[in-house]
């Protein structure tokens, strides 16, 4: 089985200390890249051994074929809607958004 080519948007404590570790663990991913706006984030990425920008289009405009997106979860709408133009696959830690209608505009986008 070739792993998922995978990216991950918002490296905080559950990406960074849980996310990141399960999904190496698997053998299934081939977690490659982190976009976080935070530098000390982005560092913390880069000890990992992963390439990473606070530029969300440079990121997307690359061969990931998987985005995980475990930002806070007010930016999940944001985030998802860029990932679905992009046209890539996406997981979203829960809650999906913090409102219904959004959600449903998420949902709409990735169909």
């Amino acid at each position: 089985v070739k792993a998922i080519k995978t990216g991950i948007i918002g490296f905080g404590r559950m990406a960074s200390n849980h996310h990141l570790t399960a999904m190496r663990e698997t053998g299934l991913f081939d977690i490659t890249a982190v976009c976080d706006i935070t530098e000390s984030r982005r560092q913390a990425a880069e000890e990992e051994g992963l390439s990473a920008t606070d530029d969300i289009n440079a990121f997307l405009d690359s061969d990931l074929e998987l985005i995980l997106i475990t930002t806070h979860s007010s930016l999940h709408y944001e985030s998802a809607l860029k990932v679905s133009a992009a046209k890539k696959h996406m997981l979203i830690e829960k809650p999906l958004a913090v409102r219904g209608p959004e959600a449903e505009e998420m949902i709409q986008a990735a169909a």
